[in-house]
């Protein structure tokens, strides 16, 4: 043949398998350049067809002189380097070119397309873009099936590591079940370790609390108990008329007051946590129950060491006047705690924005950043010497609650300091009825004590008949139900 051709070759076997004939086909190499020419190649564009020696066979542009012979050096490397792929390069007439090939696994022969960069956006063929097309369609599709796999992997992952982290702060790993059961296992695995984290730490903090107050409530007692034990032995060796055992007898009053306030306030929280605290409301003037609290503490000469301004107007409210005085009494003892002698308390009783106002303010250190919500809680108190046992405060906050009110602590500027501020709600102002005629104070009541602590009962019994009551006094259950019975009391007092 004149012209190049394509012989393609089948040997034909016989049983076993060995060749009796071979069938050869020659094929004239410009067949295929007229193939490729039907293919409508994109203009600028050369396609060939590359056997498997690397020499064309078929070629759209200068078929002539370029079939049989290698295709330029970057692309021959290319479609030798793998069986398909893309690239940049150079045709032989020295065109920059967009490589792209494909080597067929049956003949091994590779078919190349290069299209000129500046017209490589512009349409292929309807056969090239029905294979790219399908091609980009098999990669996006395999890209979704891969990302969609890997999210359901991945996601699992990350949210198990999130709620790791939130294992490592102290809080409870939130995480959707995931689909794969080995993350599941992982997960109830760090829920489970995170529950038991958890409680171990609630448990060494309750633990911890329990010391500090244990070793606070120790020290708190020890110090009114010596002074009780000293002004004990002075009243016993001096005589009773003489200024040391008018002083030990000051003491006596003072520390068994301060120990009986200490332990009202851990029984009133106990009742209040338990829900077992009743108010027993009036409609009263806020701001003279405070006028008349912060005078008894002036005339007993709790203000010695300190200067007091107090300024108060008529706001009513309704409440429990014991109530109201133990918030007024507790935050009164506790700005005279830790304002230096000779400095301001300032206490002030008012109307604003529809609610009564208490506010007493402090010229001590101050409150550090972050701590106002601290101060509130039970057994947290102040810094240093002067700290106590942080239950004033909590029982504040749980007496203003239960008004329906509410207490909060800032800065107290200019001078520094603490301000206090309990808000509770508005009473109707009184009648002029109820204002002409004030309800009766207390007269002699009939009173029944039921208490088998003798030292005790003796001296509560005393310290009532001296006030002019009626007493009787029972040192058992029993009695005090017989008692009882005898006649009822107005008032019983029972351990």
């Amino acid at each position: 043949m004149s012209s190049r051709a394509a012989r393609p070759s089948s040997p034909i076997c016989s049983f076993p398998w060995s060749p009796r004939y071979v069938l050869e086909m020659s094929i004239d190499a410009a067949e295929f350049t007229r193939l490729f020419a039907a293919q409508r190649p994109p203009a600028d564009s050369v396609l060939a067809l590359v056997d498997r020696k690397g020499l064309a066979v078929a070629r759209t542009l200068d078929a002539a002189g370029r079939v049989g012979r290698p295709l330029a050096p970057e692309l021959a490397r290319q479609i030798a380097g793998s069986d398909r792929g893309s690239g940049l390069g150079r045709t032989s007439e020295g065109m920059p070119v967009y490589h792209v090939y494909a080597r067929s696994p049956v003949t091994g022969w590779t078919t190349s397309l290069s299209v000129a960069r500046s017209v490589a956006l512009a349409p292929l063929s309807d056969s090239l873009a029905i294979l790219a097309g399908g091609a980009a369609i098999a990669i996006l599709l395999g890209l979704a099936a891969a990302l969609v796999i890997g999210r359901r992997i991945t996601a699992p992952i990350g949210r198990l590591a999130d709620s790791a982290g939130a294992l490592a702060r102290g809080e409870r790993p939130q995480l959707a079940m995931p689909a794969v059961r080995e993350l599941e296992e992982l997960h109830a695995a760090l829920v489970s370790a995170g529950a038991t984290a958890r409680a171990a730490a609630e448990a060494q903090a309750a633990s911890r609390a329990k010391d500090e107050f244990l070793a606070m409530l120790s020290h708190e007692l020890r110090n009114p108990l010596a002074a009780l034990t000293a002004a004990a032995h002075v009243l016993k060796l001096a005589e009773p008329s003489a200024e040391a055992a008018t002083k030990a007898r000051r003491v006596v009053e003072r520390q068994t007051k301060h120990m009986s306030r200490l332990i009202g306030d851990l029984l009133d929280i106990s009742r209040i946590t338990l829900g077992k605290l009743a108010l027993d409301r009036e409609r009263l003037d806020l701001g003279e129950a405070v006028s008349r609290l912060v005078n008894v503490w002036r005339v007993s000469g709790r203000f010695e060491r300190h200067e007091l301004r107090l300024q108060t107007a008529p706001v009513w409210v309704d409440a429990d006047r014991a109530r109201i005085e133990q918030i007024v009494a507790n935050l009164l003892d506790n700005a005279l705690k830790f304002t230096p002698a000779g400095k301001a308390v300032s206490v002030s009783v008012k109307e604003e924005s529809g609610a009564a106002l208490l506010q007493v303010a402090d010229e001590g250190p101050g409150i550090a950043a972050g701590d106002a919500e601290r101060f509130f809680e039970l057994f947290v108190s102040g810094e240093g010497t002067l700290g106590g046992l942080g239950v004033g405060l909590a029982l504040i906050k749980r007496l203003a609650e239960l008004h329906s009110g509410s207490v909060s602590v800032a800065s107290a500027a200019p001078a520094g300091g603490a301000l206090f501020t309990v808000r509770l709600p508005l009473a109707t102002a009184r009648t002029a009825r109820e204002a002409a005629h004030p309800a009766a104070g207390p007269g002699t009541r009939s009173v029944l004590i039921v208490e088998d602590n003798e030292d005790a009962r003796h001296m509560l019994e005393a310290a009532l008949a001296l006030d002019g009551h009626r007493v009787r006094a029972a040192g058992d259950a029993q009695t005090g139900l017989a008692l009882a019975q005898e006649a009822a009391p107005d008032v019983a007092l029972i351990d």
